[in-house]
This record gives C-alpha cells, sequence and structure tokens, in this order.
C-alpha cells in the first residue's frame, strides 16, 4: 500500500516543511543562490575544494550536487504536473559529484533555483489545485508543494555542513566572545522596541513579527542580529542610528562583525543559532542612514550652469552639467572608498569627478 510521505522534518538542520507556507518556500528559493555566494564570498578556493575530511564532500562538491537536486527536483515538478499518476522508483544514493568550477556551478544553481521558482510561481497561490497534484516516488507519495519544499531543505541543509566543513578547515569565523547588548521586538516593522528579555522559538522572538515577509520572517530568518560596534561607527560618522532602528533582534556586542559569515554558529544564552544569510537591505531604513534630514528623495544643490546659481563649481560648456554633489551623495551613502561606481552614460562627467572625489573607482 503506498502512503501519502509527510511533511520533511530534520533533527540537524531544524527544518520542519510544515514551517514553510507557499510564501515562504518561494521565497527562500530566490534567496538560495546568493546564500551561496555569500557563503564563498572571501574563502580561499584551495579551502573551497579540499574535504574536511576524508568521507565528508568538500563545499564545491555540496555546490554541485546542490545544482544537481534541483535540477533533479524541476523535471521531477514538470512531470507531476503533466503526466497523470506517475510513479517513478526512488533516486539512488547520491555519487561524488563531478568536479567544476565554482562560478560554473554558482551560475548553475542560479540557473535551476530561477526555473524552479518560475515554474512553482507559475501556480496561482495557495488555493490552485495544482499544488496537490501527486507522483509516486518510490513506496511514497508527495505532491508538488512537497517537491519544492525537499529542494529547499536539501540545499539549505548542505549550507549547514559547508559551514561545519569550512570551519574545521580554519576558514570559518574564529571563536571569540561577546554579549548581547540589547534585545528588540515590535509588531511590525522598523524601528524595534527594547525589552528586557525574550523567549526565542523556531520562528525567532516571541512577540516579534514582521509587517511585510516579501523579503523578512521566512523560518531560515528567525532572527536578525546586528553589531553594536558597527551602529557606534555609523552614529560617530553623523549617521542618526541606534540599537533597534534598523529592525534587528539582537544587538550584539564584542563580536568581530566582519569575521561572521553564513554558517557561523553562536551560542546565545541556551539557544544555538546559525547565521544564515546576510540581511536584504530595506528602504524602510533609510532615515537612520546618512545626515539627518537628508534622507529627502527630493534634494537642492546650486547649479553650476547658471552665472547667479550660487554654484562655485568650475563651469563647463556642456548642456547637461550637473552638480557633483547630487552624485556625491549617493556615492558616500551606497558605497566604501576604494569601490567601484559603474556611469553607463558618463555625459558631463558629473559621476566620474564625484567618484574621483570620493576616492572611488569610476
Amino acid at each position: 500500500m503506498t502512503e501519502r510521505v509527510p511533511a520533511e522534518t530534520c533533527a540537524a538542520c531544524r527544518f520542519d516543511g510544515d514551517q514553510y507556507d507557499i510564501q515562504d518556500t518561494l521565497g527562500t528559493l530566490r534567496a538560495l543562490a546568493p546564500m551561496w555566494r555569500q557563503s564563498f564570498e572571501g574563502v580561499p578556493p584551495s579551502a573551497l575544494t579540499t574535504r574536511p575530511a576524508r568521507a565528508v564532500w568538500s563545499a564545491a562538491e555540496y555546490l554541485s550536487h546542490s545544482a544537481d537536486v534541483v535540477a533533479n527536483v524541476g523535471r521531477l515538478l514538470h512531470a507531476t504536473l503533466v503526466v497523470d499518476d506517475l510513479s517513478v522508483p526512488d533516486p539512488p544514493r547520491p555519487a561524488d559529484p563531478l568536479t567544476e568550477p565554482v562560478p560554473a556551478a554558482l551560475e548553475r544553481l542560479h540557473d535551476n533555483t530561477t526555473r524552479l521558482h518560475d515554474k512553482a510561481a507559475s501556480l496561482r497561490g495557495v488555493r490552485d489545485a495544482r499544488w496537490r497534484r501527486t507522483a509516486r516516488v518510490g513506496d511514497g507519495v508527495v505532491d508538488v508543494a512537497w517537491l519544492v519544499r525537499h529542494a529547499v531543505h536539501d540545499v539549505t541543509h548542505h549550507l549547514h555542513d559547508v559551514g561545519r566543513g569550512l570551519h574545521g578547515l580554519g576558514a570559518g569565523a574564529p571563536t571569540q566572545e561577546g554579549v548581547v547588548a540589547q534585545l528588540n521586538v515590535s509588531d511590525g516593522g522598523v524601528p524595534k522596541r527594547s525589552v528586557e528579555m525574550a523567549e526565542v522559538g523556531d520562528r525567532g522572538l516571541v512577540g516579534d513579527r514582521q509587517a511585510s515577509r516579501l523579503h523578512h520572517g521566512r523560518p531560515l530568518q528567525a532572527l536578525c542580529l546586528w553589531s553594536l560596534e558597527v551602529i557606534d561607527a555609523l552614529r560617530a560618522e553623523g549617521h542618526p542610528i541606534e540599537p533597534g532602528l534598523a529592525g534587528e533582534n539582537l544587538t550584539l556586542s564584542g563580536v568581530d562583525w566582519a569575521t561572521l559569515r553564513p554558517g557561523t554558529q553562536l551560542l546565545l544564552g541556551d539557544v544555538l543559532a546559525e547565521v544564515s544569510a546576510w540581511a536584504t537591505p530595506c528602504k524602510k531604513n533609510a532615515p537612520w542612514f546618512g545626515k539627518a534630514g537628508e534622507n529627502s528623495t527630493i534634494w537642492d544643490s546650486p547649479s553650476p550652469k547658471f552665472i547667479m546659481g550660487g554654484s562655485d563649481e568650475e563651469k563647463f560648456d556642456h548642456p547637461t552639467q550637473k552638480p557633483v554633489e547630487l552624485m556625491r551623495r549617493p556615492i558616500l551613502n551606497h558605497t566604501k572608498r576604494g569601490g567601484l561606481v559603474y556611469e553607463p552614460f558618463c555625459g558631463s562627467g558629473t559621476t566620474l569627478a564625484a567618484a574621483e572625489l570620493t576616492e572611488r573607482v569610476c
């Protein structure tokens, strides 16, 4: 007798399929490739291709395997949607992945997750009956929603494996000790208010929620962490930022923030947390960055084109010369010294001049 396969749960990575609704599943699919890229950034290439133990895959092997899994799930998803009473055997035990360059594997994972996401997103919401179409895989029956969640589980699970492996090779974050400087919650949106104590559940701090869950609040985003030292440094530069304003749940102190990366584990009291990804920048945090009162989308700057315009910039015979300040401000807000500034037009050279003045490369 064939039985319906229950929602996947995993004691090792704490995945629980019942925690992932359709929105969470699709949102996580979109984030998978960027999460893997973040996990690999700054890691020596030799560490990515070295096995931490003889029987444990390297980070690059896990990446290739994950790209394969997503591709296979995509094929099975398509077949389930178009073939009635589909029946396939259990998949074979995975063999060691073929060696491929890391950039190519990252691109393949991106392409495969994008295709799987777009195919699943084409179904019209949770009420679409196609989510409940089934296939028999070995001795069990799975539906379309189970298949997509399985891809999320497999690929996020192996991110945990990669984090542990890189740490074992000495390429992870160093062991260090800090403190929780502040706990923050809100009933949705930013800023979050400080609280004296909080209970941590599988979905984050009890009593905290996100007003919009398009980019926030998925199970692998249970907690948002930030550094008090980073906040203090930004405040010293003139940004009107304070703990909790940007929406972090835990403001930490004493941790070298630059050393943290996806896969880093933190023991927070009795709670063991693992960094899954860096937070997506949110436009709702714009008021806390830049000088107070300068975050309007309407900027006033003297024009160099008019004799009486009040600008002391040198005037050139170009019909659309712009004030350098109009480009200097966003460059300072969004890039670091020595960073790259992309200017596809370079008409009067305003962006080029602003980049030069702010020590960027245009």
